[in-house]
């Protein structure tokens, strides 16, 4: 696994994919197509899981997801449902989860088919649907 970052860009409200990143003390570069150096305030680092979702698309933090798996539901029956999730890292475990309305954090995604949707700031519609998952 490549450890790998993408960046949304607070100022411009885009994201990019930069090929490498300079940290420095109170800043950092992002080198893609054209060089950049931002404060912490006006880009937001997000990390490449190592994931990929059914589609083969990479998964970074922030992204959201339709999740088909098989589980109890809320009235307690098993079966087979789909909800959304929003990726990210678990501090306290120290491990990547996608963040439901009717789960908490999953990190075995074992039995789950996953696909990406979109992500929490190029989505605002799709975020307005995980609001719930992100307020648990």
């Amino acid at each position: 696994m490549s450890i790998k970052f993408r960046a949304w860009d607070k100022i411009d409200n885009l994201m990019l994919y930069p090929d490498k990143i300079i940290l420095g003390k109170e800043n950092y570069i992002l080198n893609s197509s054209e060089e950049r150096c931002y404060v912490p305030s006006e880009a937001i680092l997000l990390q490449f899981t190592g994931l990929f979702d059914k589609n083969g698309k990479e998964i970074y933090e922030g992204d959201i997801a339709k999740i088909t798996h098989t589980g109890r539901a809320k009235d307690g029956s098993l079966g087979k449902y789909t909800e959304l999730g929003v990726m990210e890292f678990n501090v306290n475990g120290a491990f990547y989860g996608f963040k439901c309305e009717d789960s908490l954090f999953n990190k075995d995604f074992w039995g789950m088919t996953v696909e990406i949707i979109g992500n929490v700031f190029e989505n605002p519609d799709l975020r307005e649907l995980t609001k719930n998952a992100e307020e648990k």
